[in-house]
C-alpha cells in the first residue's frame, strides 16, 4: 500500500493541515485524513519524494497553484506527541513559487539549502508543524532510486 502526506492548501476547513491519501493493496482509495500541524506528528517509513515536474514549472513561471508534490511512503504513523524519533540531519521544503524542485537545508547550516533529485528516498521523515524533518538512520541516509 502506497500512502502520499501532503501539507494541503486547497480553500475550505481543511487549509494548512496535513492530508494523508492512501490505497489498498487492491488499489482501492482510503478515506483522506487531515491533521492540524501544530497538534499532530505524522513519522513516514520507505519515503519517496514525489515532484510533478511540468505543472511544478508552470507554476514556477507564474501558473495558478495546484497540486505538484508530495512525500510517497510505505507507512505512516500518526501521533499527537512531538517527540522526533531520532537525530534530524535536515528539513525538507517544497514551494514550487521558488523552486520547481525539493530542497533540504541542513539542520547544521540554517543557511544552505541544496535541491533534492527527482524520486529521491528516504528511510524516514517526520512532520513536527509546518516543517517535514529528515532522520538519520543507521543504514544508509539517503539513497536515489
Amino acid at each position: 500500500m502506497k500512502i502520499r502526506v501532503r501539507f494541503h492548501l486547497g480553500k475550505g476547513k481543511h487549509f494548512r493541515k496535513w492530508q494523508i491519501k492512501g490505497k489498498d493493496s487492491e488499489g482501492k482509495l482510503l478515506k483522506t485524513s487531515y491533521f492540524p500541524p501544530e497538534g499532530s506528528t505524522i513519522v513516514m517509513h520507505g519515503c519517496k519524494l514525489v515532484v510533478r515536474e511540468r505543472a511544478a514549472q508552470k507554476i514556477h513561471a507564474g501558473a495558478n497553484k495546484s497540486v505538484c508534490a508530495w512525500v510517497e511512503c510505505d507507512g505512516i504513523a500518526v501521533s499527537t506527541l512531538r517527540d522526533v524519533p531520532g537525530k534530524v540531519v535536515g528539513v525538507l521544503s517544497f514551494n514550487p513559487r521558488k523552486n520547481s524542485h525539493w530542497t533540504m537545508t541542513s539542520s547544521q547550516h540554517k543557511l544552505l539549502a541544496c535541491a533534492i533529485e527527482k524520486n529521491q528516498r528516504f528511510a524516514t521523515l517526520v512532520t513536527l508543524d509546518r516543517q517535514i524533518l529528515v532522520i538519520a538512520t543507521p543504514e544508509k541516509e539517503i539513497a536515489s532510486e
